[in-house]
């Protein structure tokens, strides 16, 4: 009837109404606990710095926004500026891998591709040396300490370089021009939900990262997109290479650490069989076979993630 549609509207525009409301309070929250205290646009797209919680001493941190991504933080709180956070804390698949790799007393030779705000630099000791590569020059200048937000690089005990450009092509350029790296770990956190450098997810892109790592090295990968899951393709690629892969994954504590799943490839046993890391890796046998990515060929299709 049309009395009956009469109240059905007014029911409606009463929900609408308290939904607006709700969606505009929602927004007010938000931009009293997230202001941006940076931007710049380069070629790369637009790079924020985001300020949280600033009212809360203990809560309150600098956040690295590339796009729709979120490519780390660091808490301001003296206590808590050094910790490791977001996808690298200790429980993370990296942090498992260098906190208990066999020559982490006597030091460390770390490789990183996707430098975010240097989180990774953290994990530093005096007798470690690490070596970020990033191809973006406003987020190198911001992890370098422009404007005061993020520190893990330049207050890292380490040694500490930063290789600018692409980082497949600096990897095979230091390859041709003094040889391997020799690293310890070499980390690949370049694969998020907005990107996805299909070159460094390759057959030949594998090959100049295995030359750069020592014979037990450790080949760590950042796969915690929600968009692709590239559990096989990593997989595949471990087996042409001969090599194990496990995979790791930390369900976060929904304050410092964030969700991730890494995945660890190498061909040292003995890293793999110690109860903390054992404890802590999921089998790869049960996962899908997929064909070997290459510089030739490669099917985002076939991993898009449905679970």
């Amino acid at each position: 009837s049309e009395r009956g549609w009469g109240h059905r509207l007014a029911e409606l525009g009463m929900v609408s109404g308290l939904a607006v409301t709700g969606v505009v309070l929602l927004m007010a929250v938000s931009v009293r606990s997230q202001a941006t205290v940076y931007a710049d646009r380069s070629f790369y797209g637009v790079v924020r710095v985001r300020e949280l919680y600033p009212g809360d001493p203990a809560e309150r941190r600098f956040v690295l926004v590339h796009g729709a991504t979120m490519h780390g933080y660091q808490f301001t709180d003296p206590a808590r500026r050094e910790l490791p956070t977001a996808y690298y804390t200790e429980n993370s698949g990296i942090g498992l891998a260098i906190l208990n790799h066999p020559n982490r007393a006597q030091g460390l030779r770390i490789g990183d591709v996707g430098l975010g705000v240097g989180t990774l630099a953290a994990f530093g000791r005096p007798n470690d040396s690490i070596r970020f590569y990033e191809i973006n020059p406003d987020v190198i200048q911001l992890a370098q300490g422009l404007g005061g937000y993020f520190d893990y690089v330049t207050a890292s005990p380490a040694r500490v370089m930063i290789v600018p450009g692409d980082a497949r092509l600096s990897l095979e350029r230091e390859l041709a021009a003094d040889g391997s790296n020799q690293f310890d770990i070499l980390s690949l956190d370049a694969f998020s939900d907005s990107a996805m450098p299909l070159h460094l997810m390759t057959e030949e892109a594998w090959q100049v990262y295995l030359a750069h790592l020592k014979p037990d090295g450790i080949l760590a990968i950042n796969i915690s997109t929600h968009a692709l899951d590239l559990r096989p393709v990593v997989k595949a690629l471990a087996d042409h290479f001969g090599l194990s892969a496990v995979i790791v994954q930390d369900q976060g504590d929904g304050e410092r650490a964030f969700w991730s799943t890494w995945m660890l490839v190498t061909r040292n046993q003995a890293f793999l069989q110690q109860p903390q890391v054992a404890a802590r890796s999921e089998s790869t046998d049960d996962l899908p076979p997929v064909r070997l990515w290459t510089d030739d060929y490669s099917n985002i299709l076939q991993v898009i993630d449905l679970r």
